[in-house]
């Protein structure tokens, strides 16, 4: 706990050398409101009442353990919830009552997931630029957005299992090994973008008994909604659906959920597999790399 404390007060000086006016230039002005929930989320304080989150391992674990479904809910469908598009999802008011129905969380075999380190401390010299700027403009309007329609009293499990790795972490290894060991000797159907994978060097799929792929575009794929699921419903039950498809990806697992199937969505899982496999370091110019429009 001291050591956290130590943490948090290297974090206050770092956001004090921020002026209101690096403020102003960057982002549109915080409230007090979001400032204050910004340092109280912030405190390692077991006390503080949080969303109840599994952190990542634990996902993982659940993922290993039950036949349980995700959607994973993260910046992309908090502005779509808010009325706003993404680069690679326009603002549809169907997609966004959708979303606003699955993240709270109360569907059978369905997990939805938020992000952990929303609500917990989060050490910033451990980031890099792009993430830290990120951390101090950014979240805590993403996060006022999220509680409005969050439940409280339900478990959610972690967004964060796809970001981008530090390639010297070789803990790394046992991680990824511990995700294919839940397609390992499946069937699968994979739901993505054709470029997402022409453009990977290292499958982290590759241990499955079949692949399948059901090709959707790169930008604004809620556009094949129907299209899709009929083809995935058409696929046998015992087939792990595989996600990672943007926001539509969510309504996708409800939807496939309720008519038996499991399925997860992983996000950027896959791309983040390649770049540790291919040591690619981790940093800003790589994050937006990562994290942009797969072309």
């Amino acid at each position: 706990m001291i050591k956290r404390f130590v943490l948090l007060l290297k974090n206050l000086n770092y956001l004090s050398k921020f002026s209101l006016k690096d403020t102003l230039a960057n982002t549109s002005l915080l409230t007090y409101e979001d400032l204050y929930n910004e340092i109280i989320f912030r405190t390692p304080n077991d006390k503080i009442v949080r969303p109840k989150i599994y952190s990542v391992l634990e996902t993982v674990e659940m993922l290993q353990n039950t036949n349980y479904s995700i959607a994973r809910f993260g910046d992309g469908e908090i502005l779509i919830m808010e009325g706003k598009d993404i680069p690679f999802q326009k603002y549809e008011k169907k997609l966004a009552e959708r979303l606003k129905e699955i993240v709270s969380n109360k569907q059978q075999n369905l997990v939805a997931g938020i992000n952990h380190h929303y609500f917990n401390y989060s050490n910033l010299y451990e980031k890099n630029g792009f993430c830290r700027h990120f951390d101090i403009y950014e979240i805590p309007k993403l996060r006022k957005s999220l509680l409005k329609y969050i439940t409280w009293d339900t478990q959610y499990c972690s967004t964060g299992l796809s970001w981008l790795f530090d390639y010297n972490d070789s803990s790394k290894d046992k991680y990824f090994e511990d995700f294919r060991q839940i397609w390992h000797d499946k069937k699968i159907a994979i739901v993505c973008c054709k470029n997402a994978f022409d453009n990977l060097k290292f499958n982290i799929f590759d241990n499955s008994l079949e692949e399948n792929y059901v090709f959707v575009p790169n930008k604004n794929a809620f556009s094949t909604y129907d299209e899709t699921l009929h083809k995935l419903l058409a696929l046998d039950k015992n087939t792990l659906i595989i996600l990672m498809a943007g926001p539509a990806a969510k309504v996708w697992a409800s939807d496939l959920t309720k008519e038996g199937f499991r399925a997860l969505d992983l996000g950027h899982l896959a791309k983040s597999y390649d770049f540790y496999k291919r040591k690619i370091p981790n940093t800003g110019e790589n994050e937006l790399k990562f994290w942009g429009v797969d072309e």
